[in-house]
This record gives structure tokens, sequence and C-alpha cells, in this order.
């Protein structure tokens, strides 16, 4: 006996069924294939944002800070506060002091002003600004000095579980200086513009002051100044990275700066961090 034949309406539901299986199939193969970059991009990388004033009683002596720098060099490597030197360079300034400060991002993104560990902690960030006056340049009554702004950046956590893991990625990192004191004057400073390839090399900014150097590794990203806290009027500098790293990264900057003569430094120190999450 023969079959009746099928109906025309029969073959094209068949055919659809198909069709909408292989679609199915192709679509989540593309997606398998996409996870990789898929981020938290819903609101802005979570941000911490730290600071110190620059005072007699808090600063570190030579010793304290050589010890600091040993501790970053040991923890960064070519990311420590003098690049990827592995001491302090040779100068003919005198050191006055050094201000740190560290700050945090939760493994939920929640900022940690004095982070005493790092165990659940998503990013952290150190920071130090070094003060060192430049011999026989006092003008108008004025001695001038030399400001070391650094501020590196890395991350302590590990991966989130599952099968769409999370791993935290720097995004930004920024150290910037605030003048205080009657009489303060922001002098030049360097870098002075953006940067996208590595290594950063600094210097002091006066051509004739045998002043402090180093040379920093760029992973990724750029490095600029930060238009918005910086200016000759507001007697402010703030240097910063950005970019997508899942790795260590520093930024390091100099400035020149004065104060009436009797008057030992007086700034602020900033330090800005924001990591994000990738998910895979």
């Amino acid at each position: 006996m023969r079959r009746p034949p099928r109906s025309a309406n029969n073959s094209r539901r068949q055919f659809l069924r198909r069709a909408a299986g292989a679609l199915g199939v192709a679509g989540l193969t593309g997606t398998a294939g996409c996870l990789g970059d898929v981020r938290d991009t819903v609101s802005p990388p979570a941000t911490a944002i730290g600071g110190t004033s620059a005072m007699a009683e808090t600063g570190l002596s030579n010793d304290e800070f050589d010890a600091y720098t040993t501790r970053q060099r040991e923890r960064y490597g070519d990311h420590g506060v003098w690049g990827a030197a592995d001491a302090e360079p040779e100068h003919d300034l005198q050191f006055v002091g050094a201000w740190t400060r560290t700050i945090g991002l939760t493994t939920a993104g929640d900022p940690d002003p004095q982070p005493d560990g790092t165990g659940a902690l998503r990013a952290v960030a150190d920071g130090v600004v070094a003060a060192y006056e430049i011999p026989d340049r006092s003008e108008d009554g004025k001695q001038h000095y030399q400001l070391w702004l650094w501020a590196a950046g890395r991350l302590p956590g590990e991966s989130d579980d599952g099968p769409a893991a999370a791993t935290a990625a720097l995004r930004r990192l920024e150290v910037g200086v605030e003048l205080t004191g009657d009489g303060a004057e922001m002098g030049p400073y360097t870098p002075g513009s953006d940067r996208s390839k590595g290594p950063i090399t600094i210097g002091p900014s006066s051509p004739d002051v045998d002043g402090l150097a180093a040379s920093i590794p760029l992973e990724t990203g750029e490095v600029r100044v930060v238009p918005e806290r910086t200016g000759f009027d507001d007697n402010a500098y703030a240097f910063a990275w950005r970019g997508d790293h899942d790795g260590q990264q520093a930024v390091a900057a100099t400035c020149e700066a004065a104060w009436g003569g009797d008057d030992a430094p007086q700034f602020d120190l900033s330090i800005r961090l924001a990591a994000d999450r990738r998910r895979f």
C-alpha cells in the first residue's frame, strides 16, 4: 500500500523545527565563544579614593623610606618606587620626608580606605610622595623642592568559582598632590603629556637640577595628566594610568614646588584606584 503524500504544511513545519534547532546550537556556540569578552559594564568600575596630609610628625625618615622602597621593589618588581632600578638613583638632593597611603577594593567592589590585609580584596594600591630639597635653589625667599609621586596597583584576590568565573582587572590608577600652606607655588612637572608606549621615563622638571629619575614599564593602556586635578593656579598635579590589565601597573611622576624659606613642604597626597571583573 502506498503511503499518502505528506502535506506541504507538514513538510514546512519539519523544516522549521530543524532550522530552529540548528540556529539554537549555533547561537549557543557563538555565545560561548564571546563569554571571555563579557564584562561587568552596567556601571563604571568600582573606585576607591584615599589620601593623606604631609606633616612632619607623620613623615617617614630616610631609613624608613629606604625600607619602604625595598618592600615595594620586592612586591612590584620593575613597577616599584624607582621603576627598573634596584635602588634610589644618585642625585644631589636632600631628603626631607615621605608620606604613604594604601587603599583597596573589596571583592564586592566596595572601597576599603584602610585595608588591614589583602585576603578579601579585589585590588590594592600603594602610593607615596617623597619630598627632597634642591640645594642652592632659593628664589624670592622661597626654598624649592622636588616631589616624587608614585603609586602601583595589584590584584591579590583569586578568581571566582563557577561556569562564569569573574577575574579582577585594573582599570585606572592615579596619584596626585595638592600644595598647601601660605605662599606655596607649583613649578614644572613631568610627564606633561599622554603616553601610550613604554617604558615611561621620568626625570627632573628643571634641566639644571641633578635630581630623581626612573623608568616605569607600561604593560598596556596609556598614562596621562589628569586635567581636572592639575593646574598652576590650583597648585595641583595628578598623573594617571588607565587601561585593562590583569597584572601589576605603576605610575610615577615628579614636580617642582616651593614654599617660604622657613616653611617645611606642605601638601595633600591623593590616590585613586579602579578595578572591575571580566567574565569567562
